[in-house]
């Protein structure tokens, strides 16, 4: 999602890889709800927390797979909440909400927007930020372009910072004693020091708006030891001193994609994923330099999360947005030390949360509007045979979108041999051509499409797309018929 709507088409070849069967998911049980789940869930005391787009949040017991209690908030909740004391913080478009742990009693609210109706700002803006707590205040940096701070105990508002030109504030700010460290739409990041009420520093990100998507901070920001992290929509990982907000070192991207995710690290490891680049990128939180990077399906809007020797992260298809579908998403496990995969599963609609983990299960949020448990030992053990599933075994030779009039070739290499189908769609996801499945050996294949869908008839100028499928696996290219 690096440039405008048609340029994103036009610039990029989408790849697919992904597990079809339902059944390899090790689906433990599942929970529906109103509407799409974009909010990162948590979990405390057994209990599963976390906001939906039908204007509801959620209490679900893990043991039991009972709701507790659900709590009707008025618009959609994209927020990830956080609990402190057996109080449950969140906020959606219009309120700041504190919620009795146990019960989901009302405790208090802040009305900061009355008249938001909570549209989000362009297609691909997914998440708000998650609220920070700092003495005795909580603090939200909200889409009016203010850093609302209230006491804890009464909601009251008892501080407030504009940020420059009122640019949304849709990520997650940091502290670090009484300073909070965030970033806004523009692109700018800020250190605020919450005792003075003042700003310590800022720092602009970039100089031009390259595209109209370009450069926005709604990510979430983490302090180590003096360093700011944070990705957002700019192909640049630039990672700052606290102190100073000077970068201490930058990293862009080759592919040009948002590096999007949000940060983790481990013993010095730095981990975040990427939008357009289809990458997860490890490096050396202390220098930049890079350690690994693996390629995976589709775009990530989340954080990665550790698990034994693993990390495990979500994807989600955001070129969805043309086809007006669900899209389909992702679990990834890799090797923490070396970036090699472990395991997958597909979910059947986008995945932009945060994976969260207890003893037992794994729990993924879908836009399907679903929790889904998966069977944590299950997915992270050793042996899974990605060969025998067909992993990989497809493997598109095009370097951008072709274009045609009459007739198109799209160049692919099998990897070894495999069972393969293909699909022809338009960008509505309706099918128009397809080629039986046959078994193919290894080597160079070249795909011929005459324009017309399997009545004959020419189909009209726009974008199309084909899907190869191979075992449990799919690989997608996009191609473009001209006037």
């Amino acid at each position: 999602m690096r440039c405008a709507p048609v340029l994103v088409l036009v610039t990029s070849i989408l790849i697919l890889w992904g597990c079809a069967d339902k059944n390899e998911r090790s689906v433990e049980w599942s929970f529906q709800t109103g509407g799409e789940l974009l909010s990162h869930p948590v979990i405390h005391d057994n209990t599963l927390y976390f906001g939906s787009n039908d204007s509801a949040f959620y209490a679900i017991d893990t043991r039991t797979q009972k709701t507790r209690w659900v709590y009707k908030s008025g618009s959609p909740i994209k927020c990830q909440a956080i609990i402190e004391n057996q109080i449950v913080y969140f906020f959606n478009a219009q309120t700041v909400h504190a919620l009795d742990a146990q019960t989901g009693n009302e405790i208090w609210r802040f009305d900061y927007s009355p008249e938001s109706t909570g549209e989000p700002l362009d297609p691909w803006d997914y998440h708000y930020g998650t609220p920070v707590i700092v003495g005795e205040r909580i603090y939200c940096g909200l889409a009016d372009g203010n850093l609302y701070g209230l006491d804890l105990g009464s909601g009251e508002k008892v501080d407030q910072f504009a940020v420059i030109d009122s640019a949304a504030i849709r990520c997650s700010p940091a502290s670090r004693g009484k300073y909070l460290y965030f970033g806004d739409w523009n692109g700018i990041v800020y250190a605020y020091d919450t005792e003075l009420r003042d700003t310590l520093w800022t720092y602009a990100t970039y100089t031009e708006r390259l595209y109209e998507t370009f450069g926005q901070l709604n990510t979430t920001f983490t302090v180590y030891d003096d360093l700011l992290l944070f990705g957002g929509r700019n192909p640049q990982l630039q990672i700052l001193d606290i102190k100073t907000g000077i970068p201490v070192w930058d990293y862009t991207s080759d592919d040009g994609g948002w590096i999007s995710g949000d940060p983790l690290v481990l013993n010095d490891t730095l981990y975040i994923g990427g939008s357009d680049n289809h990458k997860l990128f490890a490096f050396d939180v202390r220098n930049g330099t890079p350690l690994w990077e693996f390629e995976f399906l589709y775009n990530n809007f989340c954080q990665p999360v550790f698990a034994d020797d693993q990390i495990l992260f979500t994807t989600g298809d955001a070129n969805n947005v043309y086809r007006g579908d669900d899209g389909r998403g992702y679990l990834y496990g890799v090797s923490r030390s070396s970036g090699e995969l472990r395991n997958f599963t597909l979910f059947d609609a986008n995945v932009f949360s945060t994976p969260v983990l207890d003893e037992r299960s794994i729990y993924v949020a879908s836009v399907d509007s679903s929790i889904y448990a998966l069977d944590k030992l299950e997915f992270l053990r050793q042996g899974h045979d990605l060969a025998d599933r067909g992993y990989y075994a497809v493997e598109l030779l095009e370097t951008s979108i072709p274009s045609f009039r009459d007739s198109v070739s799209v160049n692919y290499r099998v990897n070894f041999q495999t069972h393969l189908e293909i699909t022809m769609y338009d960008l509505a996801g309706t099918p128009l051509m397809h080629w039986p499945g046959r078994t193919f050996s290894l080597g160079d294949q070249i795909l011929n499409w005459d324009g017309a869908d399997e009545r004959g008839n020419p189909v009209d100028p726009g974008y199309y797309y084909f899907e190869f499928k191979a075992q449990q696996f799919y690989q997608s290219v996009y191609v473009q018929k001209l006037e």
